[in-house]
């Protein structure tokens, strides 16, 4: 298994043409970063809205452990979110 810290992984992301997704939801919320109100305000995330595009599948748009809403509601540039138990994408 690859292990990189957060700290290094960060900064690539600016860096990277494309970023798939796979059924995650509280690591990659970037409320955690700005919403004060937020559960997981605080929390590593990755960074992944700082790629050139991003595609995130997910079982369904609902939200993760936390409770909060998905990433895919906040508005990312190039962004396409799908939620594959109903098979549809929703571009952002």
């Amino acid at each position: 298994m690859f292990e990189c810290p957060l700290s290094e992984i960060n900064p690539m992301f600016s860096q990277t043409h494309v970023v798939l997704v796979v059924g995650a939801n509280d690591v990659v919320n970037p409320s955690a970063l700005s919403t004060e109100s937020s559960p997981i305000v605080g929390m590593p995330v990755l960074y992944f809205w700082e790629a050139d595009w991003v595609i995130v599948s997910k079982r369904s748009l609902n939200p993760g452990h936390a409770g909060i809403p998905t990433h895919c509601s906040r508005t990312i540039t190039r962004t396409c979110c799908s939620a594959t138990r109903e098979n549809q994408c929703k571009h952002w």
